[in-house]
């Protein structure tokens, strides 16, 4: 690994997930290879990561925490971290992928929790089995009830001219932006740690992955054309100054759903990572009622 400290420090955690009984897996089906991470006993919990790095990168602090009262999965997405397939990239593929994966672990019902895009495909797995669901926690994700016109004034925001531009990373300075408009704190990172963290994250499958927003919103008016789903009960949890989906969407969606809206403050559109301990309380509480 020479001195590539990201490299490092994910074969470090690597080894304590393993000490807390936490083990890294692949499934593999005729179309599917995926990454994921599983371990611990009690009520089985599916926790999904956004666009982004990777399961263990996004949700390393409340992994580490669940893992002591939950059995946990934290897969890495199709076309991210170590997960690809032969399916279109399209939500459905993500959804039907993490569905295999549950099949295959023998879970017959769970509570999901995720996070931005995550909560999409959060959303198309209750729509597709609605009754593989109890609970379900959406995290900075405005799923069926988004703004699309929104995202024109990202874009303007960013300097970028398509929405595409902004989460498909593609060299390290972008990686840089990308983590700085999902949080508050305007991070120092040293250009090392960005190269190295480009090449182990977001060096791969851009095609994909351009595929994957690009089909976004018609996937979206299909929620919107199918008002019967039932949704198990929910809640909603939102930083309180997201840059990409305002505070505004979540409230929307909270009154769509008829969930319970819960506001980390001093946090992005990560609150589990900018205000750790405040989102994994929210997180807990509506676990385990």
């Amino acid at each position: 690994m020479g001195c590539n400290l990201v490299k490092w420090n994910q074969k470090r955690l690597g080894k304590k997930y393993n000490r807390k009984g936490l083990l890294e897996q692949v499934f593999k089906n005729d179309e599917h290879t995926v990454n994921f991470w599983e371990g611990g006993d009690g009520d089985t919990v599916l926790i999904i990561h956004g666009f982004g790095a990777d399961g263990q990168m996004t949700w390393n602090k409340t992994i580490q925490d669940l893992v002591k009262d939950y059995h946990i999965i934290v897969p890495d997405l199709l076309w991210f971290g170590k997960s690809f397939s032969t399916a279109k990239p399209n939500l459905d593929s993500q959804v039907y992928a993490m569905l295999d994966l549950l099949s295959n672990r023998k879970v017959d019902h769970c509570k999901l929790v995720g996070v931005s895009y995550g909560g999409f495909v959060s959303l198309g797995i209750t729509q597709k089995a609605p009754e593989l669901v109890s609970k379900m926690c959406i995290v900075d994700s405005p799923g069926m009830t988004y703004n699309v016109d929104l995202l024109d004034s990202l874009c303007v925001k960013v300097g970028v001219n398509e929405v595409q531009d902004i989460f498909v990373v593609k060299n390290p300075s972008e990686v840089k932006r990308l983590f700085n408009l999902a949080s508050v704190k305007n991070r120092r990172i040293p250009k090392g740690i960005l190269n190295d963290t480009y090449a182990l994250y977001f060096d791969q499958h851009h095609e994909q992955l351009y595929q994957l927003l690009e089909t976004l919103p018609s996937e979206q008016k299909r929620f919107l054309q199918n008002p019967d789903i039932k949704f198990p009960p929910t809640t909603i949890i939102w930083g309180s100054d997201d840059q990409i989906f305002p505070l505004s969407e979540g409230e929307k969606l909270a009154k769509a759903l008829d969930a319970e809206l819960k506001v980390v403050p001093k946090a992005g559109h990560a609150p589990n990572l900018d205000n750790f301990k405040q989102f994994q309380k929210y997180l807990r509480e509506f676990l385990s009622d």
